[in-house]
């Protein structure tokens, strides 16, 4: 039996059921970044749930799942 992808959670939903505040947007969306507590630096992106924090921190991630 392999890993199914498919069977994650809604990246939206999982990021703003971590308390974090989503601003509206289809592909990218902002919030605060909760690693160095930076105001509306960290960016998600919804598809494969990616983030980065441009406030340059080194946050980032390729995946939700990663």
């Amino acid at each position: 039996m392999g890993f199914e992808r498919d069977r994650l959670p809604d990246v939206r939903s999982y990021y703003e059921s971590e308390g974090l505040k989503l601003t509206k947007g289809n592909k990218w969306v902002t919030t605060a970044c909760h690693f160095h507590e930076g105001s509306d630096s960290m960016r998600i992106n919804l598809h494969p749930g990616a983030f980065v924090c441009m406030a340059g921190c080194g946050a980032r991630c390729g995946d939700g799942l990663a």
